[in-house]
């Protein structure tokens, strides 16, 4: 049976297109195909019998993973900065904590993705001029994090994180811990 990748890659289709009626998982669409191949009826007996094996350790594989509960959220030291209740524990909340503050800290947030760098932004440069200059931010945890996933040092002006552990850094770094504090509802 192919992987997703590999079935979009033969086909004229995406991904998407092969788990978003699904729930967003492969295995699903997996069982509805073969159960449809197998009530057409014109497949080998042989051909039947290795999908019908294969259906059915799909068919336990999709319960067990329904039936199993999400792990709990990490939740860092107790915060109380606005609606943040505890201190951000990996990259996604670090970009969430920003993202509520960027005006507050003279940024414009043009669009985020998954993908080196992080974000476009625009970047308060004259105060009295309202005048923004082009700003590529990339989001980690901690600044080291930026060289653990081998990223360039071109390509990025500023560093947002959580905790500031790279001194050395060649880029700027802006570290959220201790801006937070100089800002309204910092208790």
């Amino acid at each position: 049976m192919p992987t997703v990748q590999q079935l979009s890659r033969r086909s004229k289709h995406g991904k998407n297109s092969f788990t978003r009626r699904f729930d967003s998982h492969y295995p699903v669409f997996k069982v509805a195909a073969i159960e449809r191949l197998l009530s057409i009826g014109k497949l080998s007996e042989e051909t039947c019998v290795m999908l019908k094996t294969h259906l059915d350790s799909l068919k336990c594989e999709t319960t067990s993973q329904s039936e199993a509960s999400p792990p709990p959220h990490a939740k860092g030291r107790h915060l109380g900065f606005r609606a943040f209740a505890f201190a951000p524990t990996y990259e996604a909340e670090v970009v969430s904590l920003f993202s509520s503050i960027a005006d507050e800290l003279g940024f414009e947030i043009i669009a985020q993705r998954p993908a080196f760098p992080d974000c476009e932004a625009r970047r308060l440069d004259d105060r009295r001029r309202a005048r923004y200059k082009k700003c590529l931010i990339e989001f980690e945890f901690r600044s080291s994090d930026y060289q653990k996933h081998h990223h360039p040092v071109k390509g990025c002006d500023l560093i947002v994180c959580w905790g500031h552990d790279w001194m050395e850094c060649p880029l700027e770094v802006l570290e959220l811990s201790s801006r937070i504090k100089r800002l309204p509802g910092w208790k």
